[in-house]
Protein backbone atom coordinates (compact mmCIF):
# COMPACT_ATOMS: atom_id res chain seq x y z
CA UNK A 1 0.00 0.00 0.00
CA UNK A 2 1.19 3.53 -0.66
CA UNK A 3 1.62 6.33 1.19
CA UNK A 4 -0.52 9.44 1.24
CA UNK A 5 2.72 11.62 2.07
CA UNK A 6 4.67 9.38 -0.98
CA UNK A 7 1.44 9.61 -3.04
CA UNK A 8 1.89 13.34 -2.82
CA UNK A 9 5.19 13.83 -3.60
CA UNK A 10 5.18 11.47 -6.70
CA UNK A 11 2.27 13.76 -7.97
CA UNK A 12 4.73 17.05 -7.29
CA UNK A 13 7.89 15.31 -9.22
CA UNK A 14 4.88 14.65 -12.12
CA UNK A 15 3.63 18.22 -12.10
CA UNK A 16 7.32 19.71 -12.60
CA UNK A 17 7.98 17.35 -15.04
CA UNK A 18 4.86 18.16 -17.48
CA UNK A 19 5.62 21.88 -16.07
CA UNK A 20 2.49 21.95 -14.76
CA UNK A 21 1.99 25.84 -13.15
CA UNK A 22 0.38 26.40 -10.04
CA UNK A 23 -3.16 27.46 -9.56
CA UNK A 24 -3.53 31.02 -9.88
CA UNK A 25 -4.44 34.02 -12.44
CA UNK A 26 -5.54 32.58 -15.67
CA UNK A 27 -6.08 36.28 -17.28
CA UNK A 28 -3.44 37.11 -19.26
CA UNK A 29 -1.43 40.11 -18.30
CA UNK A 30 -0.33 41.44 -21.93
CA UNK A 31 -0.92 40.76 -25.22
CA UNK A 32 0.73 41.50 -28.38
CA UNK A 33 -0.88 41.61 -31.52
CA UNK A 34 0.92 42.80 -34.66
CA UNK A 35 4.27 44.19 -32.66
CA UNK A 36 1.72 46.19 -30.73
CA UNK A 37 1.23 45.39 -26.98
CA UNK A 38 -2.03 45.36 -25.39
CA UNK A 39 -2.07 45.95 -21.48
CA UNK A 40 -5.21 46.70 -20.52
CA UNK A 41 -7.96 44.16 -19.47
CA UNK A 42 -10.55 45.57 -21.59
CA UNK A 43 -8.77 45.89 -24.41
CA UNK A 44 -7.35 42.27 -23.99
CA UNK A 45 -10.69 41.34 -23.36
CA UNK A 46 -12.59 42.93 -26.85
CA UNK A 47 -9.36 41.55 -28.83
CA UNK A 48 -9.81 37.89 -27.57
CA UNK A 49 -13.53 38.02 -28.28
CA UNK A 50 -12.78 39.39 -31.58
CA UNK A 51 -10.53 36.70 -32.19
CA UNK A 52 -12.73 33.81 -30.69
CA UNK A 53 -15.70 34.89 -32.18
CA UNK A 54 -14.25 35.20 -36.00
CA UNK A 55 -12.92 31.64 -35.55
CA UNK A 56 -15.76 30.22 -37.13
CA UNK A 57 -16.54 32.65 -39.91
CA UNK A 58 -12.49 32.33 -40.80
CA UNK A 59 -12.34 28.64 -40.70
CA UNK A 60 -15.78 28.76 -43.11
CA UNK A 61 -14.16 31.06 -45.88
CA UNK A 62 -11.07 28.56 -45.80
CA UNK A 63 -13.68 25.56 -46.60
CA UNK A 64 -14.07 24.83 -50.82
CA UNK A 65 -17.82 25.46 -52.00
CA UNK A 66 -18.95 22.44 -53.59
CA UNK A 67 -19.49 21.81 -57.21
CA UNK A 68 -22.52 19.36 -56.49
CA UNK A 69 -25.83 19.88 -54.01
CA UNK A 70 -25.39 18.02 -50.94
CA UNK A 71 -27.61 15.14 -51.44
CA UNK A 72 -24.71 13.54 -54.06
CA UNK A 73 -22.71 12.57 -51.27
CA UNK A 74 -25.09 11.16 -49.03
CA UNK A 75 -25.59 7.21 -49.31
CA UNK A 76 -29.26 6.29 -50.22
CA UNK A 77 -31.68 6.58 -46.59
CA UNK A 78 -31.51 3.51 -44.18
CA UNK A 79 -35.08 2.08 -42.99
CA UNK A 80 -34.85 2.66 -39.56
CA UNK A 81 -32.97 6.31 -40.04
CA UNK A 82 -35.39 9.16 -38.04
CA UNK A 83 -37.69 11.33 -39.25
CA UNK A 84 -38.83 15.01 -38.99
CA UNK A 85 -42.16 15.63 -39.17
CA UNK A 86 -43.07 19.00 -41.06
CA UNK A 87 -43.97 22.18 -38.70
CA UNK A 88 -47.14 23.49 -38.85
CA UNK A 89 -48.45 27.22 -38.18
CA UNK A 90 -50.22 26.16 -34.97
CA UNK A 91 -46.35 24.76 -33.65
CA UNK A 92 -45.06 28.14 -34.86
CA UNK A 93 -47.77 30.01 -32.47
CA UNK A 94 -47.19 28.08 -29.53
CA UNK A 95 -43.07 28.29 -29.52
CA UNK A 96 -43.40 32.17 -29.99
CA UNK A 97 -46.00 32.16 -27.11
CA UNK A 98 -43.32 30.68 -25.25
CA UNK A 99 -40.69 32.98 -25.91
CA UNK A 100 -39.67 35.14 -22.48
CA UNK A 101 -40.35 38.73 -23.16
CA UNK A 102 -37.79 39.22 -20.18
CA UNK A 103 -35.14 37.92 -22.99
CA UNK A 104 -32.95 40.74 -25.27
CA UNK A 105 -34.41 40.56 -28.99
CA UNK A 106 -32.04 38.85 -31.25
CA UNK A 107 -29.74 39.56 -33.68
CA UNK A 108 -32.17 41.20 -36.08
CA UNK A 109 -33.84 43.37 -32.96
CA UNK A 110 -37.01 42.66 -33.24
CA UNK A 111 -38.75 42.04 -29.42
CA UNK A 112 -40.34 39.23 -28.19
CA UNK A 113 -43.60 41.84 -27.66
CA UNK A 114 -43.88 42.48 -31.72
CA UNK A 115 -43.39 38.79 -32.62
CA UNK A 116 -46.38 37.71 -30.09
CA UNK A 117 -48.34 40.20 -31.69
CA UNK A 118 -47.52 39.25 -35.14
CA UNK A 119 -47.51 35.26 -34.41
CA UNK A 120 -50.88 35.07 -36.69
CA UNK A 121 -49.04 36.67 -39.51
CA UNK A 122 -45.76 35.43 -39.21
CA UNK A 123 -47.15 31.68 -38.75
CA UNK A 124 -48.37 31.15 -42.34
CA UNK A 125 -45.24 32.07 -43.94
CA UNK A 126 -42.18 30.79 -41.27
CA UNK A 127 -43.65 26.92 -41.73
CA UNK A 128 -43.04 27.02 -45.12
CA UNK A 129 -40.09 28.47 -44.98
CA UNK A 130 -38.46 25.77 -42.18
CA UNK A 131 -39.98 22.68 -43.75
CA UNK A 132 -38.95 23.56 -47.08
CA UNK A 133 -35.32 24.35 -45.42
CA UNK A 134 -35.95 20.57 -43.73
CA UNK A 135 -36.27 18.87 -46.79
CA UNK A 136 -33.72 20.58 -48.86
CA UNK A 137 -31.33 20.38 -46.42
CA UNK A 138 -30.29 24.26 -47.74
CA UNK A 139 -30.24 26.75 -44.66
CA UNK A 140 -30.42 30.11 -45.55
CA UNK A 141 -27.47 32.41 -44.51
CA UNK A 142 -29.96 34.25 -41.79
CA UNK A 143 -30.85 31.48 -39.92
CA UNK A 144 -27.26 31.12 -39.07
CA UNK A 145 -26.74 34.39 -37.42
CA UNK A 146 -26.43 34.88 -33.80
CA UNK A 147 -24.66 37.40 -31.47
CA UNK A 148 -21.99 36.45 -29.23
CA UNK A 149 -21.82 39.08 -26.12
CA UNK A 150 -18.41 38.74 -23.87
CA UNK A 151 -19.27 38.61 -20.50
CA UNK A 152 -16.76 39.64 -17.76
CA UNK A 153 -17.39 37.20 -14.49
CA UNK A 154 -15.02 37.55 -11.26
CA UNK A 155 -11.44 37.78 -13.28
CA UNK A 156 -12.57 35.06 -16.12
CA UNK A 157 -13.84 35.94 -19.40
CA UNK A 158 -16.66 34.05 -20.75
CA UNK A 159 -18.93 34.07 -24.00
CA UNK A 160 -22.67 34.19 -24.09
CA UNK A 161 -24.08 32.63 -27.23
Amino acid sequence: MINKAKTKEIWKVMKQLICLKSKGSTSPSKLIINEHEITNDKAIADQLNKFFSNIGKNLASTVPKPNLPFNCYLDKPQASSFFLSPTTSTEIENIIMSLSSTKASGPFSISTSLLKTLKGILSIPLPLLFNCSLSTGLVPDQFKVARVVPIHKKGLFSLQL
